[in-house]
């Protein structure tokens, strides 16, 4: 999608495109753009936040866990990280107990 666009090439702009894409439910494509921000800045605990969270709504969320627990790791006050970390853990248990998921 606009990912491409070789004129886009700062992490904001990177991760800004990426929410986008999150936020109107193209998620391969958001995935795609948080981990293009990730190549720019690997040390994000705001894109790895994101790119977790995105991973455990797609139904990664044994993905997602390793991303948020790097965030976390990166910013120990990172609340929201926090918050979509236990979400994800709560998805991945349901899906463990169900016989879904990873």
């Amino acid at each position: 999608m606009f990912l491409r666009d070789p004129v886009m090439t700062t992490f904001a702009d990177v991760l800004h495109q990426a929410v986008g894409l999150y936020e109107r439910g193209h998620m391969d494509e958001a995935v795609a753009g948080f981990k293009r921000a990730l190549r720019i800045d690997p040390k994000s605990a705001s894109a790895l936040n994101a790119l977790g969270l995105c991973l455990a709504n797609t139904g990664k969320a044994a993905e997602a866990l390793a991303h948020l627990q790097r965030a976390i790791a990166l910013k120990p006050d990172y609340a929201e990280a926090y918050l979509n970390l236990g979400l994800a853990y709560r998805r991945n248990l349901s899906f463990k107990l169900w016989g879904y998921g990873d």
